[in-house]
């Protein structure tokens, strides 16, 4: 930060973030205090809950007894605490806790910010600053110093942040805020739209009629192996590089003509890719070749998506899907007008969700210029 201090505002305060801030690292569990069972108990949050920037809480994660929630206050989290994880592979990782998460515990080499002095710093501007690529790059100094690539309480204490007064950076949270809220709005547009998608994938695909003459696949079409492509090998373009968990690259020539599909052959087996271009798969991935000529392919994308193919996974080791076992599979194939017409509907739903997405990118990228234009001073919001 230090090439910037000359061009802070002069009512900024630029101080060590350790003198209105501390950092320690959360409480030292031990094995013996996690439940054997974890439909009951208190959230632990480990290092592998900081995920996308955010504190998450799966169904395996490690509970403990009631008990200890109440003898551990400093070590209990709430909506808008900033944690770091202090060692590991994503050491210098931040995660806000975007809501209620319930009663929950910090572990030990996961950071917890804590506010000493409210009247210096208040807690709603720190949980969007910790968000800023600039305290990120000063967390990654740190990590670059240290051999073993870990983080230290007394480090992070080191780095210096930025101060606006007292209203302005409560105005600065709520500009955020509310951009945040605009942002939950989408998210709960999708989550609904993904809903009745689901509805109808199980309606048109799941549930077949009964009575209908299945197929076989090996009938409907040939699962075809893409070819390896290295990253020193490929010439960055237009046309996608797709291994079996998605695109991993691009390339200035194509293996494969568009529109297509693509299923995940080593690794993240039985993933089905819809690619409307031309694209390139690579050997991990199979991609698909109709055998009907009265065969919708987007149609076939759908019914793929919930044929669930991962089931049929045959390796001891790295996951891996053998072409025969899915030949084996008999579905029901409806007529063409028919399958045309579920993959009109199932599009339409697509459509609307992409969109919703694409509103959240720009809502997302509106979030990220305010930071960079509010919290470094180089626009000022208006206080009443």
């Amino acid at each position: 930060m230090d090439k910037n201090i000359n061009k802070i505002p002069k009512d900024w305060e630029v101080a060590k973030l350790g003198q209105y801030i501390n950092v320690f690292s959360g409480y030292p569990f031990k094995t013996d205090d996690f439940l054997s069972t974890k439909e009951e108990g208190i959230s632990i949050v480990k290092i592998g809950n900081l995920q996308d920037g955010v504190v998450r809480i799966y169904e395996d994660t490690n509970k403990v007894i009631e008990g200890l929630y109440t003898k551990l206050p400093e070590f209990q989290l709430l909506s808008g605490d900033v944690l770091i994880a202090l060692s590991g592979a994503t050491t210098g990782k931040i995660a806000v806790v975007e809501k209620d998460l319930g009663k929950a515990l910090v572990n030990q080499r996961v950071g917890k910010f804590d506010i000493l002095d409210d009247k210096k710093i208040k807690q709603t501007y720190f949980y969007y600053y910790s968000q800023t690529k600039t305290f990120t790059l000063d967390i990654l100094k740190y990590i670059g110093q240290s051999a073993q690539g870990n983080l230290s309480p007394e480090q992070i204490k080191k780095i210096d942040i930025l101060l606006p007064p007292l209203p302005e950076q409560q105005k600065i949270a709520e500009v955020f805020s509310t951009v945040d809220e605009a942002i939950q709005i989408v998210d709960r547009v999708i989550e609904k739209i993904q809903w009745v998608k689901k509805g109808l994938m199980n309606e048109l695909l799941v549930n077949e009629p009964i009575g209908e003459t299945k197929e076989e696949i090996v009938n409907i079409f040939s699962l075809e192996y893409g070819k390896g492509l290295t990253q020193n090998e490929r010439n960055d373009g237009k046309y996608p590089v797709l291994g079996s968990n998605g695109i991993v690259g691009s390339n200035s020539t194509f293996l494969v003509k568009g529109p297509g599909i693509v299923i995940g052959r080593k690794g993240t087996i039985g993933a089905v890719k819809w690619l409307d271009v031309n694209f390139w798969p690579i050997d991990t991935a199979y991609f698909v070749v109709p055998k009907k000529d009265d065969l919708n392919l987007k149609w076939l994308y759908y019914k793929l998506v919930v044929l669930n193919l991962k089931k049929l996974n045959t390796a001891t080791g790295i996951p891996g899907l053998n072409r025969e076992m899915v030949y084996g599979q008999e579905i029901y194939v409806p007529s063409l007008p028919e399958q045309q017409k579920i993959a009109e509907i199932l599009s339409a739903v697509d459509n609307k969700i992409e969109q919703q997405k694409k509103r959240k990118e720009k809502l997302e990228k509106v979030k990220r210029g305010l930071m960079d234009d509010l919290l470094t001073g180089k626009r000022r919001v208006k206080i009443n």
